[in-house]
């Protein structure tokens, strides 16, 4: 079966530094939302998630005593098809797959651990898990079998903030996945991943 064409995803995520010059060269996987999730690089998606995501970047930046700037990235994307025996780079939208469509990713982590799908279905679901506690993904990760190189589209809610659309995916997939990336704010700054 010949792989779909895919499909471009802007992101955006925040860099934090202690220096008075913003460094010349980021590290986009050193980049993180406004919930750090170990493992993982993770953008804001979306154009409310991008704008409402500044508040608390900028409160983390105010607590923590650091600096930030904006880093746009790109990744490329393939559609869900259930078909793909390999759903690599693979876009899941935990908030919107259907039971049929998340039945496979439950087995995968119930095969790793049960417990953790229980878990997850104590909180009527894996999306709504992560809103409540979004480093659950990162511990999800090696249990998701043949899942565990998609891209996740979840949600998160930040203190003081609405709930923000975000992508994730495991550090491993930087190489294949992320197209492009580039500093807002300072066009000279070099984005390396």
């Amino acid at each position: 079966m010949k792989k779909k064409e895919g499909k471009l995803l802007k992101l955006m995520s925040a860099f934090f530094y202690d220096t008075e010059e913003e460094p010349e060269t980021i590290n986009l996987r050193e980049s993180m939302v406004a919930v750090g999730i170990p493992g993982l690089l993770s953008g804001y998606h979306g154009s409310f998630s991008q704008t409402k995501g500044f508040k608390p970047v900028k409160e983390i930046a105010d607590l923590e005593g650091k600096r930030y700037t904006i880093i746009d990235f790109t990744l490329h994307v393939n559609e869900y098809d259930e078909q793909l025996p390999d759903p690599t780079g693979m876009m899941l939208n935990l908030k919107q797959m259907t039971k049929k469509q998340i039945s496979p990713i439950y087995t995968e982590i119930s095969l790793f651990n049960p417990l953790l799908v229980e878990k997850i279905k104590a909180h009527s679901g894996i999306d709504k898990a992560l809103i409540d506690s979004p480093r659950l993904l990162s511990d999800l990760l090696p249990a998701l079998g043949r899942y565990k190189d998609a891209v996740f589209m979840h949600t998160i809610k930040p203190n003081a903030s609405p709930t923000l659309a975000i992508v994730s995916i495991s550090q491993d997939q930087i190489p294949d996945l992320v197209v492009s990336a580039s500093c807002r704010f300072n066009k000279n700054c070099k984005v390396v991943w």
